[in-house]
């Protein structure tokens, strides 16, 4: 038992290790690139724009390409790290969870119902309460674009993360904590592992303040940002654990990401009710917990 958990947990620092630092390199280094010669990064708030007006030179475009690549450490980080600890018997176990898609169909409309809501329900408050003043709450980019964003976020953020977070270090945290503290680890890993780029967007944007003010807002906004994250964490979980699919997760990820720049997020996070996109997911957790009991974020056996 002891070997196991030994092994266990050198898997999980493996893993760690690789994903933040190839995703840290990868994202400071685009984002030093990009603020150099002033060209926008290909974010997602930023889809529509470059969509639109399309990369400035080539070498935009592989500044483009080195940003995308960064969220890929943690796939990167779970092929290596099951290579190591199984062999080919867990690689192909993790590809079998990646294209597994027969789950019922009430998973797949919980996934849909949950990217939705937790994005809409903000965006609507504040256009009924007209709080958020003349910023722009629904896009109105053209469906080929949404379209566009959506399979984009499939093949980057959602399959480039899922098939680390999900497919390989909830199963493993799960094993070595008990109850929700595997949920909890995860989420402030999972920040952590954005900490790199978020701190440098905000450093960038906050360029023309004082380095005081800069000093209490940026641990201040990441803290709400973990907190964001680990709602977020207990999502994906309650997802995963009923399923066992990689898949649905990717699907959440993408339609999550994807639905946030549809009902402007950005726009949100300009007006006074900046804070309901951060606590939307722990809403959702909530109404889970209400309905399901604290058991439903667990492991249990496959839908």
């Amino acid at each position: 038992m002891t070997d196991f958990l030994t092994r266990e947990k050198r898997g999980i620092f493996l893993y760690i290790l690789i994903a933040i630092l190839f995703s840290a390199v990868c994202w400071l280094t685009a984002q030093y690139l990009a603020n150099q010669v002033g060209v926008l990064l290909p974010t997602q708030e930023n889809f529509f724009a470059l969509r639109t007006n399309g990369y400035q030179t080539s070498y935009h475009r592989w500044i483009g390409f080195l940003f995308r690549l960064a969220t890929y450490g943690p796939l990167l980080a779970a092929i290596i790290a099951i290579t190591v600890e199984s062999g080919k018997v867990g690689v192909l176990d993790l590809l079998k969870r990646i294209v597994r898609w027969r789950v019922r169909w009430t998973w797949y409309l919980a996934t849909v119902l949950l990217s939705v809501g937790i994005t809409l329900i903000p965006a609507a408050i504040a256009r009924l309460t007209g709080l958020a003043g003349n910023q722009p709450l629904f896009t109105s980019a053209p469906m080929s674009f949404i379209l566009a964003l959506f399979i984009v976020q499939l093949f980057s953020s959602g399959l480039g993360e899922e098939v680390g977070w999900r497919g390989y270090l909830l199963p493993k945290l799960q094993k070595t904590m008990q109850g929700e503290r595997a949920l909890w680890m995860l989420g402030i890993i999972w920040a952590v592992w954005h900490y790199p780029f978020v701190i440098a967007l905000f450093l960038t944007n906050m360029a023309d303040l004082p380095l005081a003010a800069r000093l209490v807002t940026i641990p201040a906004s990441l803290a709400g940002f973990t907190i964001t994250i680990i709602g977020s964490t207990f999502l994906h979980a309650w997802l995963y654990n009923n399923t066992q699919s990689i898949l649905l997760s990717v699907l959440f990820h993408a339609l999550s990401n994807t639905c946030a720049v549809v009902f402007g997020a950005g726009a949100l996070a300009a007006s006074p009710l900046a804070i309901l996109p951060g606590i939307m997911p722990w809403v959702a957790v909530v109404a889970i917990r209400w309905r399901f009991g604290r058991e439903a974020f667990l492991l249990k056996s496959i839908a």
